[in-house]
């Protein structure tokens, strides 16, 4: 069985899988033609609004807690690349304008430029919208063979 394809890879893996440097994979994040990320575990968040529940009960709307790869802001990211790391205490949505906030009283997130990472999702729409043809990966050699001869 082949093993499941990965969610997300580092910088240096993209920029040799692209034939250039990491550095101008981050170019191109400062200029907003590419979306960095940096992988997280059960941060706490503000919720994005309240809503009424039973018996007229404030609850919190949204998420509490955010995981996975989490994309970053550009002001992030300049902090990042000229002084090594950033304190993150926010994240960037899908929605121009809006941004995911770091629950207040949680410490912020230490992004350094190792942490950096590229969803597959980001990778391959990168490469659609600039037309990058990447050569298809080996396949492993196998111990398994075929033989028409069953006799």
């Amino acid at each position: 069985m082949p093993l499941p394809q990965r969610r997300w890879y580092r910088i240096v893996d993209v920029a040799n899988r692209w034939n250039m440097t990491p550095a101008d994979i981050e170019d191109y994040a400062l200029d907003e033609m590419l979306q960095l990320s940096v992988f997280v575990v059960d941060i706490p968040v503000e919720p994005n609004g309240w809503e009424l529940g039973y018996d007229n009960v404030r609850s919190p709307q949204g998420m509490l807690f955010v995981n996975g790869p989490q994309p970053l802001q550009r002001a992030s990211l300049l902090e990042i690349f000229r002084v090594g790391q950033a304190d993150v205490r926010s994240f960037r949505t899908d929605r121009p304008n809006q941004c995911i906030h770091l629950k207040s009283g949680a410490p912020a997130v230490i992004v350094r430029r190792v942490d950096l990472i590229l969803t597959r999702d980001e990778r391959d729409r990168f490469e659609r919208a600039h037309a990058l043809t990447i050569e298809p990966t080996k396949t492993a050699p196998s111990d398994v063979w075929h033989s028409e001869d069953f006799s």
